[in-house]
């Protein structure tokens, strides 16, 4: 984007669309919305003409561009570093990560002190049991951290 500031600028200039057109037009059909930079997680309730207008408002807001029309109705999501699944009565999570990345965490080697070395580790285990529903994932989720660091 240019510049270290360009993400929060991003930001602001696209809740005043948020705000102004998006929560006071659909707030309704809206059971659930958040927005992360370019990210939104929602739960729909409105109809599929509203769903239709509100992908035409997302997406007209300024130079930026939306792949929200795609989206078809699903119970279950990637946000971000988590999947949510509705299983029953219930929303399951469990943590997601990318296929392309390249867990490039510190090496033991290397110049950091001890303590940022420890502090990764068990922020990401921390990380993994409060994202996982199930033990078996965040055990899963452990052992891939053992074998990538």
């Amino acid at each position: 984007m240019g510049t270290s500031a360009a993400v929060m600028w991003a930001t602001l200039y696209y809740a005043y669309h948020e705000v102004h057109t998006i929560i006071s037009k659909y707030g309704h059909c809206l059971l659930y919305f958040k927005r992360f930079i370019d990210d939104i997680f929602g739960i729909w309730t409105g109809t599929a003409q509203e769903w239709s207008d509100f992908c035409n408002d997302i997406d007209n807001f300024g130079q930026l561009r939306w792949d929200i029309k795609d989206q078809k109705l699903s119970s279950s999501v990637v946000f971000l570093d988590l999947t949510l699944t509705i299983k029953g009565s219930r929303i399951v999570s469990k943590t997601f990560q990318k296929q392309m990345n390249l867990y490039l965490y510190i090496p033991p080697a290397s110049a950091h002190p001890a303590g940022c070395i420890k502090g990764t580790i068990f922020g990401l285990i921390r990380r993994y049991y409060a994202q996982n529903t199930y033990h078996k994932d965040f055990i899963f989720f452990v052992r891939l951290l053992y074998r990538r660091l």
